[in-house]
């Protein structure tokens, strides 16, 4: 009997861990803009299916949608949270996320891209590209419509 409750109260504990780790999840800050930016959307109905949600954090906070409208078409939906404005550009006028990752590990082949996300800076839409290399973060931001380099931040922390 002893062995049984030892087992029910570790299936028990590992359960709540599990349970904890989902709410956890859900409750995040990325997830909750993931949200409001889909809400945002379907308030429009300009978007019948998300793929990728990207949350740029610089000069202009934006959620970025990236999925496919009514036509079936793929878009990207730049929102600047602030400015409670919208964009829409379809794919074939933004350079593509694996384009802007090859274009920086070409020039730093040792390189770890950590993250790549979409968003607006100057009311310019851009891709901003964080990778590590020799144990410190560096940054390239890139036009996102024609792909050159508007600047790079290097060395910019250590790990």
């Amino acid at each position: 009997m002893k062995k049984i409750l030892i087992y029910l109260s570790s299936v028990f504990v590992v359960l709540l861990l599990l349970t904890i780790g989902v709410l956890e999840k859900s409750f995040s800050k990325e997830e909750h803009a993931r949200q409001q930016a889909i809400s945002l959307v379907s308030e429009y109905n300009v978007l019948k299916q998300v793929e990728e949600f990207y949350w740029y954090r610089g000069q202009t906070e934006t959620y970025t949608l990236y999925g496919r409208n009514n036509d079936n078409q793929l878009v990207y939906i730049v929102m600047d949270v602030k400015q409670n404005r919208g964009y829409v550009y379809h794919d074939a006028e933004i350079i593509s996320r694996d384009a802007v990752m090859q274009r920086a590990l070409n020039q730093y082949p040792s390189a770890t891209v950590r993250r790549v996300v979409l968003g607006l800076e100057n009311d310019r839409v851009i891709w901003e590209l964080t990778y590590r290399l020799n144990g410190q973060y560096s940054y390239i931001v890139f036009d996102a419509k024609t792909g050159s380099v508007l600047h790079e931040i290097k060395n910019a922390t250590n790990e």
